[in-house]
């Protein structure tokens, strides 16, 4: 459950620096 988590904020964080350096 944890590692669910963790890779959903992992993806959530790929996408905010993409939004960000974009």
């Amino acid at each position: 459950m944890l590692f669910v988590l963790y890779l959903r904020l992992c993806d959530w964080m790929v996408y905010f620096l993409d939004s960000v350096i974009d």
